[in-house]
């Protein structure tokens, strides 16, 4: 859970510059690009564990 909670402080951070800005910069869309690419490897690193314990049905 401590992942998530990184990411959240993450796009509070993003959502926060973004408000104070009023505008999208090349920096803001790095770092929210970066941010997704996180999320993205994270979220396949979770399914390929869950897939490891799923047994496979074969008909």
């Amino acid at each position: 859970m401590a992942l998530f909670a990184s990411f959240t402080k993450e796009i509070k951070n993003l959502q926060s510059s973004l408000l104070s800005n009023n505008s999208l910069t090349l920096q803001w869309s790095v770092e929210a690009m970066t941010l997704l690419k996180k999320l993205h490897s994270q979220f396949l690193l979770i399914i390929l564990e869950k897939s490891k314990h799923v047994e496979v049905i074969k008909f």
